[in-house]
């Protein structure tokens, strides 16, 4: 929950205690946008490769902020499910698992393969090797799948992000 305080010498916002899960939601989607400016526009590689990395780390955080808000801590088990039953979810949880850790002990590897620079924007490649086997994928195209999979998780479980 949000106060604002209204004063003689401007406005003031305090911030409950409590932070719902749809504060994370917002975040991710804002972060997206962010992925999609620095492709389109944005020619500096460690700042494309930051803001896609930033952008899978929220996105895969978000399941932990739905998990522990006491609106839908219920919804746990379905959360932990998510990396089983679809497999961009499993490479988005790699990519953060990656970009957050040195070295990764067990898991899938995922990182940035190569970012290229064209007339037409900017493109990011991920690679990674599961069982065995090298695959890579456009980071936007993974990006938009991750977040078509909250959406769906969200209308699947009647969540609205105010």
């Amino acid at each position: 929950m949000v106060t604002a305080e209204s004063g003689s010498a401007g406005l003031g916002v305090t911030f409950a205690e409590t932070r719902p899960w749809y504060e994370q939601w917002h975040l991710v989607r804002q972060q997206l946008a962010d992925v999609e400016e620095t492709l389109a526009n944005r020619r500096e590689v460690d700042r494309v490769k930051r803001v896609i990395e930033t952008f899978f780390i929220a996105c895969t955080h978000l399941g932990d902020w739905i998990s522990q808000d006491p609106s839908t801590k219920a919804l746990k088990t379905e959360v932990e499910h998510l990396p089983k039953d679809d497999p961009s979810w499993r490479i988005c949880r790699a990519v953060a698992n990656t970009s957050k850790h040195h070295t990764r002990n067990g898991g899938i590897t995922a990182r940035i393969q190569s970012i290229s620079f064209a007339e037409h924007g900017t493109t990011a490649t991920f690679a990674w090797t599961e069982h065995k086997i090298v695959q890579t994928e456009d980071a936007l195209v993974l990006a938009k799948r991750c977040m078509d999979r909250w959406e769906r998780f969200l209308t699947e479980n009647n969540l609205q992000p105010l």
